[in-house]
């Protein structure tokens, strides 16, 4: 489990493709040991081996299909977190790691001090979103301040924006969507009434 309060940056060094599955090396100053888990933009992968600072993941084809990471490219920088202990605050949100899906950054705008991003989302994402709500994006903990039909407004403070990946965010860059689990929870239980 993750809060979704990122603790690095890290660097895309390797990327391998291997039929419906592949993997990837991450360059990172983390202190991460074999089998631990780490939220990498918002996915939570295990730690297949490590030399140095640099760690190897494999990527399964559930997550090749939920989620963008099919498409990273090597000196791609990356959000990363490790799995949170529990003698840490919760000082995001509940995040698992679960990718639900992608969107798409519809445009990025400055004001005042803060950068809004709007993110279109498919109708099954939008069923999970409310106003206020809490979202994981690429990983990062965040709140929905807005919505219309097929998309969100986040607001990104500037100490946000400078120690994550969206400061080299662009529009029309896919970014890993995890709607809030309590969300997911009430759904699954009003349906089944």
């Amino acid at each position: 489990m993750f809060t979704g309060i990122i603790k690095d940056l890290g660097k895309i060094t390797i990327v391998k493709k291997m039929g419906n599955r592949m993997e990837i090396e991450v360059k990172s100053n983390l202190k991460l040991n074999e089998a631990d888990s780490i939220s990498v933009n918002g996915i939570c992968l295990t730690v297949k081996s490590k030399k140095g600072n640099r760690f190897l993941f494999d990527i399964s084809n559930e997550t090749l299909k939920r989620s963008d990471i099919g498409k990273i490219r090597i000196g791609e920088i990356v959000n990363l977190e490790p799995a949170v202990t529990l003698n840490e605050a919760l000082s995001g949100h509940i995040v698992q790691g679960h990718i639900d899906g992608t969107g798409k950054i519809k445009t990025i705008k400055k004001i005042d001090n803060n950068l809004v991003l709007e993110i279109s989302l498919s109708e099954n994402l939008m069923n999970f979103v409310v106003e206020k709500g809490s979202i994981a994006i690429d990983g990062v903990s965040l709140t929905v301040a807005y919505f219309k039909r097929n998309y969100i407004g986040i607001s990104v403070i500037p100490y946000t924006f400078e120690n994550t990946n969206f400061k080299y965010k662009k529009v029309g860059d896919t970014v890993n969507i995890e709607t809030d689990i309590i969300g997911k929870y009430v759904k699954k239980y009003m349906e089944a009434r």
